[in-house]
């Protein structure tokens, strides 16, 4: 199902502790358990789910790789980097869930010093703004802010 589904799911977008929808909290309980089961075959079997252009199978693949982190931090981090619109993964208005800073944490809790260092890297590389786009100062602040 992630690997085809490419539309929105209103029900990751809603407040904390909350999944009203059935359905939405079977697929992120398959996905979470199976990544807290077996890591890897988490990671073999979501693989094509990667590069999905859909934010709400990010979303699900995102709290996936928050549990394999706790076994895996390099795994989740590879998962992290790979697209930088993964530093993205939040609700708006912030009152609802941050996968992206859930996964960092996960990361970072379970990675050692020289592992921590390369996720503090690629969070102060990030950008929201494509490559090559002049940027003004207030804009260079509002990236640091996201």
């Amino acid at each position: 199902m992630l690997n085809e589904y490419g539309g929105y799911l209103s029900a990751l977008d809603r407040y904390k502790n909350t999944m009203p929808c059935p359905v939405t909290a079977a697929i992120v309980a398959s996905a979470t358990e199976t990544a807290r089961a077996e890591p890897l075959v988490f990671i073999e079997i979501t693989r094509t789910s990667r590069s999905v252009e859909s934010l709400t199978v990010q979303k699900v693949l995102a709290r996936g790789y928050a549990v394999v982190a706790a076994q895996r931090p390099e795994l989740a981090f590879e998962f992290l980097i790979e697209d930088s619109r993964r530093f993205m993964l939040r609700d708006f208005p912030g009152d609802g869930i941050d996968d992206t800073a859930n996964l960092i944490t996960a990361i970072s809790v379970n990675w050692d010093d020289s592992g921590r260092k390369k996720l503090r890297e690629a969070i102060l590389s990030y950008s929201q703004y494509r490559s090559g786009v002049d940027v003004d100062e207030h804009r260079r602040e509002w990236d640091r802010e996201a």
